[in-house]
Parts: structure tokens; C-alpha cells; sequence
């Protein structure tokens, strides 16, 4: 059972659909939707993991309320646009790994699916629409992930995207989305040190 907080939104519907069609039970939390807290709301269900979907300036509070729960969390990117709050996270998360929590936090990363290692060439995004968190946040992944010179844009009315040389499409994502939920469940956990460094790439303005 996944603990989906951020349900009714975008992404929390995006995830919804994802988890049905894999064949995973969720309970979907929504501050819009529902009458009780989220501890009143988990409370007396076992889950195996937590997909945080809410608004990105809710993810840090959110984070910090359910650590002591000792459960997976994947959580939408970015995790935080503040540097002393991705601080905090990563003092946190490193004291799972000396053995005094079980958790482990993992970022949406569904370009990963996409990447090739071998694939060499320049990334390139363009799309007129961007989300709350801007057009630099939207391409955290493709500026974490490239391995070559990186251009974004927001003026073309087709999506267009090419991650280290390699055209993708917007049916690869949707794919790409479902595979990444699935390797998670199987595999929950990331480099903390490594999130942060892509969240501070983005800030660097490289």
C-alpha cells in the first residue's frame, strides 16, 4: 500500500493512474479534498512507501512530518528551491545511512529511464508551458543529467526535448514515468548527496 499525499493534483492524478495500472493499492491525501490531518488520515494503515506529490513549497514540511514513519519517499522534484532547507535534508537523510532511520528518499527522475550513457551530443528543451516552480526547476533533470552544453526555452507550441543527443518524445515520458514508479518499488533509495547537487546546479545557474 503507497501513501500518495498531493493526490488531486497534476501530478498526484499522474500517479494515480500509474499505480492502478501496475496493480498498486494507494490511499491518495489531499489537504483540498480531505477532512483530516494526514496523521489522522495514515493512521492505522500500514503502508510500504510514500510518493510525495504536493506543491514543492510543501515537500520540506512534509518531509520532516513523516520521517519518523522509517518509509521509502519519493518525492516530485524539485524537493526544495531553498539551499538551507536541501541542507537539512541531507543531514537528515545521512543519518539513515549511519543506521539511525530506515527510510530512504528517492526524486522523481523519470529522464533516467531515458538516458543513455552512451548517447553523446548536447540537451535542449522548448516548451510554452511551465509549471509553478519555473522553467529552470522544470529542467532540473535534463540540466542534472546532461552531459554536454544545455539550451531551454519556453516559446515552442510542440514539445521539444533531447537529452545528450537523444530525441525523446512525449510518449517516452509517459512510459518513462511508469518504469521509473516501477523501479522504485523495488528499489527505493538515492544518493542524497547526489539530489542536492543537481538541485545546486540548478541554482548555479549551470
Amino acid at each position: 500500500m503507497i501513501l500518495l499525499i498531493g493526490g488531486e493534483g497534476s501530478m498526484g492524478k499522474r500517479y494515480q493512474t500509474i499505480l492502478r495500472h501496475i496493480g498498486i493499492n494507494y490511499r491518495a491525501f489531499d489537504t483540498k479534498t480531505s477532512v483530516e490531518s494526514l496523521e489522522d488520515f495514515y493512521k492505522g494503515t500500514v503502508f510500504d512507501g510514500i510518493i510525495l506529490a504536493s506543491p514543492t513549497d510543501t515537500h520540506f514540511n512534509y518531509l520532516l512530518s513523516l520521517a519518523h514513519l522509517n518509509l521509502p519517499i519519493m518525492c516530485e522534484k524539485p524537493i526544495s528551491k531553498s539551499k538551507s532547507e536541501l541542507d537539512m535534508i541531507r543531514d537528515l537523510f545521512k543519518h539513515s545511512k549511519n543506521g539511525e532511520q530506515s527510510f530512504n528518499l528517492t526524486m522523481t527522475m523519470q529522464y533516467k529511464v531515458l538516458d543513455d550513457p552512451n548517447s553523446v551530443g548536447d540537451s535542449h528543451y522548448n516548451y510554452f508551458r511551465t509549471g509553478n516552480d519555473g522553467l529552470r526547476w522544470d529542467c532540473l533533470q535534463i540540466i542534472a543529467l546532461a552531459r554536454g552544453n544545455v539550451s531551454i526555452g519556453n516559446t515552442s507550441p510542440i514539445w521539444d526535448c533531447i537529452l545528450n543527443g537523444k530525441r525523446l518524445s512525449i510518449a517516452d515520458m509517459d512510459r518513462a514515468y511508469v518504469e521509473f514508479v516501477k523501479g522504485w518499488l523495488k528499489s527505493p533509495g538515492d544518493d542524497v548527496e547526489k539530489l542536492v547537487e543537481y538541485h545546486e546546479k540548478v541554482m548555479s545557474g549551470h
